[in-house]
């Protein structure tokens, strides 16, 4: 993916368009700098898309026989 000054995203942003739909997403410089970021829709959804949280994560696991219990041991003396 080469790097799309914003004149030439400007001038070709069709081209632009369809390159982040076919080949992936295309960035956008500024003065050489990265700036902007142009994905497929599909893609940007799935980025956006809400994340689950530990508990929703380790609730798969229940019936696997995984013992998840905190346990309540006092920490060991480090000497020092």
């Amino acid at each position: 993916m080469k790097p799309w000054p914003v004149q030439d995203a400007k001038k070709q942003l069709s081209r632009l368009i369809e390159l982040a739909r076919s080949h992936g997403p295309q960035t956008i410089t500024r003065d050489g700098k990265p700036v902007v970021v142009i994905v497929e829709a599909n893609e940007y959804r799935k980025l956006r898309a809400p994340r689950e949280t530990p508990l929703e994560f380790f609730s798969r696991f229940k019936g696997f026989g995984l013992d998840l219990a905190r346990r309540k041991d006092r920490p060991r003396k480090i000497e020092g």
